[in-house]
């Protein structure tokens, strides 16, 4: 599967809904101005209701008419903007919202550890960063969802009740099912649905308190409680269409999650036996947060029951028809060792991830081979919130500079790698002060050093988490971006200035970057805000430039240490997918 082909559709299909959501406002609000010129300002200029159109069409056209129509469109808008700035903080706002805790990271509890285990494995055999992980304690039903802008901000929720009843590759086709959203780029249009969603609702909220003011009072009573009852009308109308819209789309998009999260276990039980939990589970997969509505597009399997119309998932033996054509229609078998599965004791500790072929899915598989192939020691320190500074510190130091008995001493770069996306999730749990406080000795600490390009991009990865949007500077183009950072890749593959410049000039004219210049000296700075430019890159084109990047490295046929940080960090600065395959090599 194609994931920048389908982050482009995502972007396309978002430019679709919001123009059908504009019609839809659009259309919502000229019946709210009708209604308030027929009803609300003869109430104001005290005289007779008239429904006459010619009337009504004055009025409309009136300086009053126009600054109410003005007015109403301020007031939704504000309500969206006031929703969207909410959602600033990412995927972490909507988990709190449906009520998620944290799972730390540092967990003893043996089924959070298990989960935390498959989101680590998925993430690292997907070459992405590890996203925090949510719990919904409260809910029994058995259902997960992926939030969030994009995979800085993405978090993981699942439900107690999935916790609960799902065995380890059950869990692990449904974290597959959310890891495609994430790739596929449907987090953003999911969180700009929520907000426009609630422009829509606050009509009827609206109409709501106007109805409740009517009945205080006596003079113009029932004209207020019209006019009430006509915009709480006129906001379910449109929350109905505007539901119809977001099931819809959504539904294709559950299909392809579900064709992914075959494709990434390789193996199609993984999830067909997840949803069959789900159908012969007594809480199915409802959710009974108040907030569940306004974020079902968001969910492994629908909400709550609903007709097929606003239905925001498809049915789930048509899903499972999908997966597994010759199903036979039986759910109890599978329930059976469901159970059998969970008896174990919640209070152990998973000491490590399960490696064996028969317990892991071939991705999954990759992911728990490079984490057990990390110290104990580094993955404790990669998990507690107090070590992260030792740890970070060390994964910016060269090899040759560490003391003896240091764990990261003997590590290869890939494991030094796989240890920087460990403590992604972590250095979120930092607070602000904390932040900025490892920030500033990581600064400190990677200025006295005479960095390798592996190095530095480990430094530029963790400054990605620690700093906000605001505090990291970007380059003047991307262009003159792409032109330095494909320099520095040559510089470091190779010490033959020629052979540099062949694999510099091989890369940017697939790109088409005809006039570029090979710059023999690259700043550290100038690279690192390069690097945040890139970020900028639409889906396709990050396509094409990250194999321009792989063209420069596989010039001389071998990638060294340096080059494959590069690629990597790449990788993950661009939320650019690029699964490994089962040497640990980016697929590209």
């Amino acid at each position: 599967m194609n994931f920048f082909a389908q982050q482009q559709q995502a972007r396309q299909r978002t430019l679709l809904l919001m123009g059908l959501f504009t019609v839809a406002v659009i259309a919502i609000l000229l019946l709210c101005n009708l209604l308030f010129v027929a009803l609300a300002l003869p109430l104001l200029n005290d005289q007779q209701i008239s429904v006459n159109g010619a009337t009504l069409l004055a009025q409309m056209s009136s300086e009053s008419g126009v600054a109410l129509s003005v007015s109403m469109l301020l007031v939704i808008a504000s309500v969206v903007m006031i929703k969207w700035l909410g959602l600033r903080g990412g995927g972490r706002k909507v988990a709190e919202a449906l009520g998620g805790m944290r799972i730390q990271t540092n967990t003893q509890n043996f089924k959070q550890r298990q989960l935390l285990n498959v989101v680590e494995e998925m993430a690292l055999a997907a070459n992405m960063a590890v996203p925090p992980v949510y719990l919904m304690e409260e809910e029994q039903g058995i259902n997960a969802f992926a939030a969030g802008h994009t995979q800085r901000d993405a978090v993981i929720g699942i439900t107690q009740g999935a916790l609960d009843q799902l065995t380890r590759p059950q869990l692990q086709g449904v974290v597959a099912h959310e890891f495609s959203h994430i790739l596929n780029g449907d987090m953003r249009l999911n969180m700009r649905l929520i907000a426009v969603l609630s422009g829509i609702i606050f009509i009827s909220h609206a109409g709501e308190l106007v109805l409740r003011g009517g009945a205080h009072n006596r003079k113009n009573g029932g004209q207020i409680a019209l006019l009430g009852f006509g915009l709480m009308l006129l906001g379910l109308i449109g929350s109905f269409f505007a539901n119809i819209i977001k099931a819809a789309v959504n539904r294709q998009r559950e299909y392809l999650a579900d064709a992914a999260a075959v494709q990434f276990t390789r193996d199609p039980s993984t999830i067909a036996d997840a949803l069959k939990v789900i159908a012969a589970n007594s809480h199915h997969s409802f959710i009974e947060s108040p907030n569940a509505a306004q974020s079902s597009h968001l969910f492994f399997g629908s909400y709550k029951s609903f007709n097929s119309l606003l239905a925001s998932h498809p049915p789930i033996d048509k899903r499972i028809r999908a997966i597994e054509p010759k199903w036979d229609g039986r759910f109890a078998e599978v329930v059976l060792k469901t159970k059998r599965s969970t008896g174990r004791s919640a209070a152990k500790v998973d000491p490590k991830p399960i490696t064996t072929q028969e317990q892991l899915a071939p991705i999954a598989t990759i992911g728990a081979v490079l984490l057990a192939q990390l110290p104990q020691q580094v993955q404790h320190q990669a998990r507690e919130p107090e070590q992260l500074s030792t740890l970070a510190l060390s994964l910016i130091t060269s090899s040759d500079d560490l003391e003896q008995g240091n764990p990261l001493k003997t590590l290869t770069m890939q494991q030094r790698l796989t240890a920087a996306q460990l403590m992604l999730p972590t250095l979120s749990e930092l607070s602000p002060p904390q932040a900025q406080q490892l920030q500033q000795r990581l600064d400190r600490h990677f200025g006295q050093q005479q960095p390798t390009l592996a190095n530095w991009c480990i430094f530029q990865l963790i400054n990605h988490y620690l700093l906000t949007d605001q505090q990291q500077q970007k380059g003047s183009n991307q262009a003159e971006a792409t032109t330095a950072l494909l320099s520095l890749l040559a510089i470091h593959g190779s010490t033959d200035i020629a052979q540099q410049q062949r694999a510099f000039y091989r890369a940017s004219n697939s790109l088409g970057l005809y006039q570029a210049q090979f710059c023999p000296k690259v700043s550290w700075q100038a690279a690192g805000q390069d690097l945040q430019q890139l970020r900028k890159t639409p889906p396709l084109k990050k396509q094409r430039l990250l194999l321009a990047f792989r063209r420069c490295a596989e010039q001389d046929n071998h990638i060294n240490d340096d080059e494959q940080a590069l690629l990597h960090c790449l990788d993950l600065l661009l939320d650019a997918p690029s699964p490994l395959d089962s040497n640990n090599n980016v697929q590209s």
